[in-house]
């Protein structure tokens, strides 16, 4: 058989890459940023960056939480419209029809 064939004829070996997916949380990514700006202009020590650090962190969830809980008010606030708009309706129906009826 000639050496040139060999690979045609053999099934190709399956490659293996080395790929380790990366996480990235964009939560705490913000926090390190803004305590690297802190230590940056303020000159922070090991133990106030770690203070800083979960100081920001909270302050950060408590925004979130709040954000949230805008967002399920403002949802709320458009399913009652449309009940609203409804009982108008209603009642503005009921007084036309005393007024044609015993006008």
């Amino acid at each position: 058989m000639v050496k040139g064939f060999g690979k045609f004829f053999k099934p190709p070996r399956h490659r293996v890459f080395d790929y380790k997916p990366l996480y990235f949380d964009k939560e705490k990514e913000e926090i390190i940023n803004e305590v690297k700006k802190k230590q940056f202009f303020d000159g922070l020590t090991e133990e106030e960056l770690q203070a800083e650090y979960h100081k920001t962190k909270v302050r950060l969830r408590f925004e979130q939480k709040r954000a949230g809980r805008i967002a399920e008010n403002k949802g709320s606030l458009r399913s009652n419209t449309g009940f609203r708009v409804i009982i108008i309706a209603a009642v503005i129906a009921v007084i036309f029809y005393y007024t044609i009826m015993y006008v």
